[in-house]
């Protein structure tokens, strides 16, 4: 029986290949990807995917905040939020690398 993928995973199975055939295209021989601690994201099959490509798979130290682009923008539009208190949808500081 075949494997079930979460929609989730096609997605970002998806984009590992994408990414790998960049590589691919643009004669890259040893990328490194990092990525956070999702579960998603270790899985071993991505693992053995990119690894069989002659790339790393790195995986960012849990909860490294300062390490983690999305995860630092959203903790600044978190505070943004708080420190505006909106109270309508318009209020709400806009999102975006822009703004970082």
């Amino acid at each position: 029986m075949g494997h079930f993928y979460s929609k989730d995973m096609i997605t970002f199975l998806d984009y590992v290949n994408e990414a790998l055939a960049k590589f691919q295209e643009r004669v890259i021989e040893s990328a490194v990807l990092i990525t956070n601690n999702a579960p998603l994201h270790s899985h071993r099959e991505i693992q053995d995917i990119i690894e069989s490509t002659g790339h790393t798979f790195l995986f960012l130290a849990i909860y490294s905040q300062l390490l983690n682009l999305v995860e630092n923008m959203s903790s600044q539009w978190k505070d943004k939020v708080k420190r505006g208190n909106p109270r309508w949808e318009e209020e709400f500081p806009c999102l975006n690398a822009e703004n970082f």
